[in-house]
């Protein structure tokens, strides 16, 4: 070994004395690029995501809506809410077309498989809703039953929008996604409680087991409104605080009121399931504008740090060549 050194030419031995750093700058490097390229591809998965996630929040918007008129058309017997119903059903159908467009030409071979099993399960339930709807203009379908098939559907359209958090270590976009997740939780309880007022109101009482789950919708929601508040930065805080009018949380509030009341007085004081309805879905549509506030907000920082991955990724995928070229020249030059 030793006598084949002392064999070669100086400027072969200099050449080699090289190999090694440039190796190591090689490598260094390389493991930059790869990190570098591996934040713009979880970058990119959120960017593609947080598409899907409006056409999702538009669909369980309506949903929730159709959920509610469907309990309180079950909870009066058919007395209220059929001419919304028909209205509602045909807004409903469209998001659930405009949804159904946008996953034909989403990728999902890049996401984890638990994406393609919850997009399978809401798609084949979204099939049953007709005969659903059957049952419920003829009520052979229970209270229960309807809101718990509406309820799924829903559920299984915000696990979607929940995956992005474990798409992402990037700190900012992390506190965005969990305020974001947890206002929609926020926003089904209270679509949950617009249904189960309806029934309620719409019966004229509230049994026990009625009464029990209102008043664990409203407490519930409250906690997610509270984690909310916790990972929400100024501007979406400030947003929600304009947005959330006194008056519509103050009218929810008065009715909410009635129902607490109920064990003691027996009464729903003459309130309609109708009008319950159209109350609290003011407030709930203010939800909706605070909840495309953050989607914005989200997409716009998450294609503001790809745009950002991306330039390093590829600033550095130069550098690298360049590096590379660059001592390949020299090592040639020493040797000659």
């Amino acid at each position: 070994m030793f006598a084949f050194l002392q064999n070669i030419r100086i400027g072969s031995k200099m050449a080699l004395s090289l190999v090694p750093v440039i190796f190591g700058v090689v490598v260094l490097s390389l493991v930059i690029v790869s990190s570098r390229y591996q934040q713009m591809s979880e970058l990119g998965k959120i960017r593609g995501l947080t598409e899907v996630a409006g056409y999702i929040g538009a669909t369980v918007h309506e949903l929730q809506k159709e959920r509610g008129a469907s309990a309180g058309f079950i909870g009066s017997g058919g007395k209220q809410f059929g001419d919304q119903l028909v209205s509602q059903r045909k807004v409903s159908d469209e998001k659930i077309a405009a949804l159904s467009a946008i996953l034909a030409k989403f990728d999902q071979t890049h996401y984890d498989p638990k994406l393609r099993t919850d997009i399978d399960a809401f798609q084949v339930l979204i099939t049953r809703i007709p005969s659903i709807r059957d049952g419920v203009d003829t009520i052979q379908v229970s209270l229960s039953d309807a809101v718990g098939f509406y309820t799924g559907i829903i559920s299984r359209m915000l696990s979607v929008v929940n995956l992005m958090g474990s798409l992402s270590k990037d700190a900012e976009l992390l506190r965005i996604i969990a305020s974001y997740n947890n206002f929609l939780q926020a926003k089904e309880r209270a679509g949950l409680e617009r249904a189960t007022g309806a029934a309620g109101f719409g019966m004229g009482k509230f049994e026990p087991a009625l009464y029990r789950r209102f008043v664990e919708l409203v407490s519930t929601q409250n906690t997610y409104l509270l984690v909310f508040g916790e990972f929400a930065n100024a501007d979406i805080r400030n947003f929600y605080d304009k947005t959330l009018t006194s008056e519509a949380v103050e009218a929810v509030d008065n009715l909410r009121a009635v129902v607490f009341d109920f064990p003691v007085s027996g009464t729903v004081r003459d309130v309609s399931g109708d009008d319950w309805f159209k109350t609290i879905t003011v407030k709930i549509n203010q939800y909706k504008v605070v909840e495309d506030f953050i989607a914005s907000d989200l997409v716009r920082v998450a294609d503001s740090k790809y745009s950002e991955a991306s330039l390093y990724f590829y600033a550095t995928l130069v550098g690298l060549i360049f590096v590379i070229l660059l001592a390949s020249v020299f090592v040639l030059a020493v040797t000659r």
